[in-house]
């Protein structure tokens, strides 16, 4: 059995004149060179980058090396994993149904950023537990006009620019659900509609005449 302690009072004596102004001083710049520390850690909130592979549908790498993965959005895997075993056990789908529709994902994903420019913008958490890079993906608008790049997408303003949202994009194309893993929550609201748009209109993975329909796993 343990006994709480009463706290203990600290009494601290300020100097006075000169000497609290030089104390009072000292004490803000510790405390801008403590929020400083802690930005340099965290990174700065956004980027620009160049895509130079696609791994899956929410997955690419860029030209600095690093692999993005795309906040608030969750596509079929296509790549033998125990995580795509595990999807099967929860959806109750068969593993090559899955790959089936890891692959389409993939394919529309590669068809929007495949060596482009992207701009990467960052949430709470920057890294995920496997060291990759978290983020909300946007293309400049509009796009190329390239045969086999997709033209309709998902339009935002960023900085008074307009953007497609990719995050949103393959949500709303019916390629992606939801996947919320706090504190990244900012787009959690908007993903949900879309999602819901996205099933009730059979758009993408979803869609009548493809039999590949992925059922939605539990978010984070």
């Amino acid at each position: 059995m343990w006994t709480a302690l009463a706290p203990v009072k600290a009494t601290i004596n300020m100097p006075r004149g000169r000497s609290s102004h030089l104390y009072k001083f000292i004490i803000a710049a510790v405390g801008i060179a403590a929020a400083l520390l802690a930005n340099i850690a965290r990174g700065p909130d956004h980027r620009d980058a160049f895509v130079v592979k696609v791994y899956d549908g929410d997955t690419f790498k860029i030209d600095s090396g690093e692999k993005i993965r795309m906040i608030g959005i969750d596509t079929p895997e296509m790549h033998e994993s125990d995580k795509l075993h595990a999807d099967a056990r929860k959806t109750g789908q068969d593993v090559n149904t899955i790959k089936a529709q890891g692959e389409a994902a993939y394919e529309f994903t590669n068809r929007w950023i495949a060596g482009q420019k992207v701009h990467l913008e960052f949430d709470k958490d920057n890294r995920d537990k496997y060291g990759r890079l978290l983020a909300y993906v946007y293309l400049p608008f509009p796009r190329p006009a390239l045969s086999n790049s997709p033209r309709a997408g998902y339009i935002v303003k960023l900085d008074d620019k307009k953007w497609y949202f990719l995050n949103a994009t393959i949500i709303q194309s019916g390629y992606a659900v939801p996947m919320t893993i706090k504190p990244n929550v900012t787009h959690q609201q908007e993903f949900e509609i879309l999602y819901e748009q996205a099933q009730k209109s059979r758009l993408g993975l979803w869609g009548e005449q493809n039999s590949m329909k992925p059922k939605r796993k539990k978010a984070h």
